[in-house]
């Protein structure tokens, strides 16, 4: 029972909260600190389910990144924010838009004068929390692994017999065979949900960029409509879809930075065709990023869309990928034992 809380307790902070604070230190703010941000939450759904050996090797190595970034991000802060304060008047070297003021500002390195609650939040407390909320990742993985030791000592030291493991495996596949048609019901439901999300990704912004969901789309309902089993040709298509979504919500976050929109300039005809919109803006006259609200609202619900899409199907993807990694070793294990 206790393993079973720390495993919920477990996900519920690195399949929830952990990429919640990511999600948060990369939308409310742009800088080079949001944009490593960005990457690791893209990154969380390729490192499979939550085990033993997950825990110990990719998701310890993903929350000491995070606990390094975020506190190279807190002494950085500290160390810009001392040095202004020992100034005789604060800030006064950053009053004029110049371009180190530009390049401190890509690094999140802002002054703090006149500002409110909800600016000292987006440029500071941002990494406190994101920093704290990995500490205690870091802290429950170890005293996860340290009761699966735990565990593991203890049945190693009871034998068993054989004929109990076969009655196991026997009750085992009664139960699997019990639950197959719910299995298959959920199969067709997760199915259904990839058709809407696809199907909302392709048309909620016509686009050249969008025009790949348009495409994939097409294929599951031609597909579909003909009672086609979705086989491993399938399975790789949607692999390279779910690269391609990571691409393409990357690109869109970098193009929200002002030396990318210097380049392209936004609501142009390349904007439009692309689908690249501005939709926070930078400038020299305020402090605060400037969110444009002169937008469509299809703008504004693109990115939430592929995002979406993005982590349905990266989720669904590493399980895919689990369970054919789990068919194998059991076949495998199957041929030992016969040979």
């Amino acid at each position: 029972k206790l393993l079973l809380i720390t495993h919920v307790i477990l996900n519920g902070l690195i399949l929830f909260l952990l990429p919640l604070a990511l999600l948060s230190g990369t939308i409310f703010r742009f800088s080079a600190i949001s944009l490593i941000y960005a990457f690791l939450l893209l990154v969380i759904p390729w490192l499979g389910t939550i085990n033993r050996r997950t825990i110990q090797t990719r998701y310890h190595l993903l929350i000491l990144v995070v606990i390094l970034i975020s506190l190279l991000a807190i002494i950085a802060q500290i160390i810009f924010q001392s040095i202004l304060i020992a100034r005789k008047r604060y800030g006064h070297m950053l009053n004029n838009y110049t371009k180190i003021t530009q390049v401190l500002q890509y690094f999140g390195l802002e002054c703090l004068d006149n500002s409110n609650a909800i600016r000292i939040f987006r440029l500071i407390f941002l990494d406190i929390v994101i920093f704290a909320i990995s500490i205690i990742d870091f802290f429950v993985i170890q005293c996860t692994l340290i009761s699966i030791r735990r565990r593991q000592t203890s049945i190693t030291s009871n034998t068993t017999n054989r004929s109990s493991s076969m009655n196991s495996s026997n009750s085992t596949l009664k139960k699997i065979n019990k639950w197959s048609r719910l299995l298959s019901i959920v199969r067709f439901m997760c199915l259904f949900i990839q058709f809407i999300i696809v199907g909302f990704a392709a048309f909620v912004y016509p686009s050249i960029l969008n025009s790949i969901y348009f495409i994939f789309f097409l294929i599951i309902t031609f597909l579909w409509s003909l009672s086609i089993e979705f086989d491993k040709r399938f399975a790789l298509i949607r692999d390279l879809l779910v690269i391609y979504t990571g691409i393409h919500l990357f690109t869109f976050y970098i193009y929200q930075f002002t030396f990318f929109l210097e380049a392209f300039v936004p609501l142009s005809l390349w904007s439009n065709v692309t689908g690249l919109i501005s939709i926070v803006t930078h400038n020299c006259t305020r402090s605060e990023p400037y969110i444009a609200t002169n937008l469509a609202w299809n703008d504004y619900i693109n990115p939430c869309a592929i995002l979406l899409l993005y982590f349905y199907f990266a989720f669904q993807t590493n399980e895919t990928f689990f369970q054919r990694k789990v068919q194998s070793n059991t076949t495998t294990r199957q041929s030992l034992e016969l040979e």
